[in-house]
């Protein structure tokens, strides 16, 4: 899913007594989540507290084996060789974090959501209890590929109500303890209090005065200096892909074209002071479909207007002058109007998510995917599908292009309806891709197992260091 306006952070560096010998892991972000939803969550902070929430139903790991923390894989199966038919099972006395007993029904309700929310779920067609603990799915067509569907947090077990955005009820590692506008505290279920090295999560906005030696600082948006003691810390690179871009929400395609004309990619990066290495397009290296080119156009003539004006939207406005004196030089340059509003990151997150036109840059992830299993790039179209998307605009062939993907029998097939989306996607003008996000994360030393939630969102799952 998305995370808006997000630039990266992990891994709590705790006091002078050493990251082992206390119970709380802190971990700052530039903004709060306003959803605890597996499935509605767009934001880099929420991404990261319901994998600490929320098992999966099916994790596959490089080799490609499965395992489950919820299902009973001895029981667990495709019924037949056509593969439109599977079983699914439960694992005995599994509870959420509210001590009820997950069901048969909790199962029932999980393939239900993902048929009516997920692509590549529209297919389902019957859900049948079997036991209390058991259920047959039945599929409209068959689909190799069911179980890596069921990698995303979207595929859990829990409960939610939209009245209480924050209080997701899950089978997972940890619970919701307490909410506050500017800070949120997991405490660990029972299950796994005793081996665990955390007791408890506590999720905060970031202050100037905040410390690797106290808090995890990984995931904070923007610059932030290494840690003063860089000897007692290692360098990790994260298992993550992730992009940054400017979502040029402009109804007008020739404004479009324009803006996408005028900017320099290099000279951005420099002015948001991000660090990315060049990619092709807009899905990260490596992830299927990513190998379609940007081309942006040449400034040709008439094609940019003297009437044409073109609001740049950001949150650092501790380098107002820099940036005002960017897009002055590209307005006398071309012929052309800018101007710079300064507002909060929480307003230019809402402001995305609103359905208004805005220019901004967006750092897009696939954290708390719905299909985040191996080198999947579906994830990164969601924020251009889903209800509350980053454009204003409902792009049709997108849609069925990833849909048709999700559907796919063959690798061959899907990466040629990933590339198709890609190239609809670049040529809509609504994205100007500014590369994949290099970023190394600074992890104490005295951390010796750091195990990742999935295998390419970039967080770690809390209850498993040591």
């Amino acid at each position: 899913m998305i995370n808006r306006l997000v630039l990266f952070t992990i891994l709590a560096l705790l006091s002078n007594q050493g990251v082992c010998q206390s119970d709380v892991y802190k971990v700052a972000f530039r903004h709060m989540p306003s959803t605890l939803s597996p499935i509605d969550n767009q934001r880099m902070a929420g991404s990261f507290l319901i994998w600490q929430m929320a098992y999966p139903l099916v994790s596959i790991d490089k080799q490609g084996h499965i395992s489950s923390k919820v299902l009973d894989l001895k029981k667990t199966k495709s019924l037949d060789s056509t593969f439109n038919q599977f079983q699914f099972c439960l694992l005995p006395g599994l509870l959420f974090s509210d001590q009820s007993q997950a069901t048969a029904s909790d199962l029932t309700m999980t393939f239900s959501r993902l048929k009516k929310t997920v692509e590549g779920f529209s297919h389902i067609r019957t859900s049948t209890r079997v036991n209390s603990d058991c259920i047959k799915i039945t599929l409209a067509k068959r689909d190799l590929r069911f179980f890596e569907k069921l990698t995303g947090v979207a595929a859990s077990l829990y409960k939610f109500d939209q009245a209480k955005p924050l209080n997701l009820i899950a089978v997972g590692d940890y619970r919701l303890m307490e909410q506050q506008s500017a800070q949120i505290t997991l405490v660990a279920n029972t299950h796994i209090e005793k081996e665990s090295v955390f007791k408890k999560i506590v999720l905060k906005i970031y202050q100037p005065s905040d410390t690797w030696t106290d808090t995890d600082l990984n995931f904070v948006s923007g610059d932030i200096a290494p840690p003063a003691l860089l000897s007692q810390f290692n360098e990790v690179i994260p298992p993550t892909k992730r992009v940054y871009a400017i979502v040029v929400n402009l109804k007008n395609v020739d404004e479009r074209r324009c803006f996408a004309s005028l900017v320099d990619p290099i000279a951005i990066g420099k002015l948001m002071k991000i660090h990315v290495k060049p990619i092709p397009g807009f899905i990260p290296s490596e992830m299927i479909g990513s190998n379609e080119q940007f081309l942006p156009e040449k400034v040709p003539q008439n094609l940019c207007k003297p009437n044409m004006a073109f609001i740049w939207n950001d949150f650092r406005e501790s380098d107002k002058e820099s940036i005002n004196a960017y897009f002055s030089s590209l307005a006398n340059r071309f012929g052309v109007r800018f101007k710079v509003t300064f507002q909060s990151l929480e307003s230019l997150i809402a402001l995305s998510e609103s359905g208004k036109e805005y220019i901004t840059v967006i750092s897009f992830n696939s954290a708390g995917s719905k299909d985040s299993w191996n080198s999947d790039s579906t994830v990164f179209f969601e924020p251009f599908l889903r209800e509350k998307k980053v454009i204003s605009t409902n792009l049709s062939k997108l849609r069925k292009a990833v849909d048709d993907a999700a559907m796919a029998d063959l690798l061959s097939q899907k990466t040629e309806k990933l590339s198709q989306a890609h190239r609809l996607l670049l040529d809509s003008g609504f994205v100007y891709p500014l590369g994949e996000v290099s970023k190394n994360f600074y992890v104490p030393k005295k951390i010796s197992l750091l195990p990742w939630a999935d295998r390419v969102s970039g967080i770690p799952q809390i209850s498993g260091i040591r």
